[in-house]
């Protein structure tokens, strides 16, 4: 028996002797956080959830073939709350879909080891989402600071509310803004496609909405703290490349009334116009000379 399976067991016992008259149990939270040689960062990210007003959650961290001492630290912790997994290098696709193979809760959300969690974040999700019944998706305010200075470099809100499908393949960064979205579990899980080195989470997202009729809702709360080491996000320009390539061709793929061809064509459009700016910028002019030809000749 898995410590998953453990877990579980456990829940359904506590259940089993729930009295009537007992306080109904408060929506349990999933927490899903990937790990690679994460040693300098994961203590920080971990201890974040541990200080959760909110304490009905699972925090289910794994090590992706780390080679430093991640799996270490991960396994010091005595919480039953956390569950440590561990496997060969994967990529962080194979890594999250491994916890949600294996994630209980009511809802679901995303902590990568190197950014941490408010101390109210999954209070404020589940008090919306209490409150919001036929709300799927939700997302909060999210801080963005230079991990060295601590210096805020910006902060990101959404005030969106409907569905988002839409928006999603349109890269619209009033819906979207990495993967820290806080999501309503459902019996037909969503899992992430292999092979994508970019773009996992927004396709993720969007599969996640093409599935079902879907809403999405904007709160105020701070739910977030993002780290960034430099401004160099965007170095892999190539693979970044690939990853919009590899979007856009599920994209098409998806056969949904709310994604029209007018979206898709935003698409081809958006992230052309990125990489180019991008491969511009860093002084790559035949590459970017190259994403206009493939463009101008991509099949409609």
């Amino acid at each position: 028996m898995d410590i998953g399976e453990q877990v579980r067991d456990t829940t359904d016992a506590v259940e089993l002797t729930t009295r009537p008259n007992d306080p109904p149990m408060k929506p349990l939270v999933s927490i899903i956080l990937p790990a690679y040689n994460a040693a300098a960062h994961i203590q920080k990210a971990i201890d974040s959830v541990l200080t959760q007003t909110y304490t009905n959650w699972e925090l289910l961290a794994v090590n992706d073939g780390s080679t430093d001492s991640t799996l270490d630290l991960l396994e010091s912790f005595s919480d039953p709350r956390i569950q440590v997994f561990t496997h060969q290098n994967q990529g962080v696709s194979a890594t999250r879909n491994l916890a949600l193979r294996h994630a209980t809760g009511d809802f679901f959300t995303f902590l990568d080891a190197d950014d941490t969690l408010p101390p109210s974040c999954l209070e404020a999700y589940v008090e919306h989402a209490i409150s919001n019944p036929r709300t799927d998706i939700f997302a909060g305010k999210v801080r963005v600071s230079e991990e060295r200075s601590g210096r805020v470099l910006r902060q990101w809100e959404s005030d969106f509310q409907g569905n988002p499908l839409s928006r999603f393949v349109r890269l619209s960064e009033r819906v979207f803004f990495g993967v820290c979205l806080f999501l309503r579990s459902r019996d037909q899980k969503t899992y992430f496609r292999s092979g994508l080195t970019h773009c996992e989470d927004l396709l993720f997202f969007i599969d996640y909405a093409s599935q079902h009729e879907t809403n999405y809702l904007g709160i105020p709360s701070l739910t977030y703290e993002q780290m960034v080491v430099s401004d160099s996000a965007m170095s892999d320009l190539r693979g970044l490349e690939a990853g919009y390539r590899q979007l856009y061709e599920a994209v098409c793929s998806i056969k949904n009334p709310c994604i029209s061809r007018a979206d898709r064509a935003y698409l081809r459009m958006r992230y052309t116009r990125i990489m180019i700016l991008s491969y511009l910028n860093a002084g790559m002019y035949r590459a970017a000379l190259n994403a206009l030809f493939h463009f101008l000749h991509l099949k409609r």
